[in-house]
């Protein structure tokens, strides 16, 4: 962005480099130099040498055109910053920078607005960045660990529900064979006893007759 941005800025008799080119490298080289110094100035002057027909091109970039360049790549940096601090849910205490990038300070200026810092620390080296992914990596496996238990948890919990499903059904069978039994007991109990009722009567209608049949006899 900044080599486009410059290229298009140089002076009459001064045609723009193309990228890979010799000339190229040659502003880009000059790009860079600027870029280190914005990061302790606010305006930066730097000469790129032979870029034109033997003729060095003076260059000078302020840091407000370098953050209006950087604004896009800033918003995704930014929203990247933000992602990583809600889902961390925690709260930042210390801000540690690492890289040449991090020594931008419209970079910087976003870091501070997304943690409310306003000093950065630089002891760390570059070994950080493997601890970082180490910590990620081991935070994925406790996360996964946590899951696989919840997963267990929840087979044991249904596999109980169904052996209690089961035990209900033997229970609700059982208790409807008994009732049948006993329904059937007293259908037969109570069958009896109108038999030997009605048997009685007729018992009881014989011997009269048999008294009436005596009676006119006599």
């Amino acid at each position: 962005l900044i080599f486009q941005h410059l290229a298009a800025r140089l002076p009459d008799g001064v045609d723009a480099p193309a990228p890979g080119s010799k000339r190229g490298a040659r502003l880009l080289s000059a790009v860079e130099r600027l870029r280190k110094l914005l990061s302790t100035m606010d305006s930066a002057k730097a000469t790129c040498e032979n870029l034109g027909d033997e003729r060095d091109v003076p260059l000078e970039l302020s840091r407000d055109e370098l953050r209006a360049l950087a604004e896009p790549a800033l918003d995704g940096f930014r929203k990247f910053l933000e992602t990583a601090r809600d889902a961390a849910g925690a709260t930042v205490d210390a801000v540690e920078l690492v890289g040449g990038g991090a020594r931008v300070a419209v970079a910087q200026a976003v870091v501070g607005d997304v943690f409310g810092a306003s000093n950065f620390g630089a002891k760390l080296d570059d070994a950080s960045l493997a601890h970082g992914a180490a910590l990620a990596v081991a935070g994925l496996r406790d996360a996964r660990a946590a899951a696989k238990v919840k997963r267990d948890d929840l087979a044991s919990v249904r596999s109980k529900l169904s052996l209690t499903t089961s035990d209900l059904a033997d229970a609700e069978t059982k208790l409807a064979a008994e009732i049948a039994a006993k329904l059937a007991k007293e259908t037969a109990a109570t069958a009896a006893k109108e038999t030997a009722a009605t048997e009685t009567a007729e018992t009881a209608d014989a011997g009269d007759d048999a008294d009436a049949g005596d009676d006119a006899a006599e």
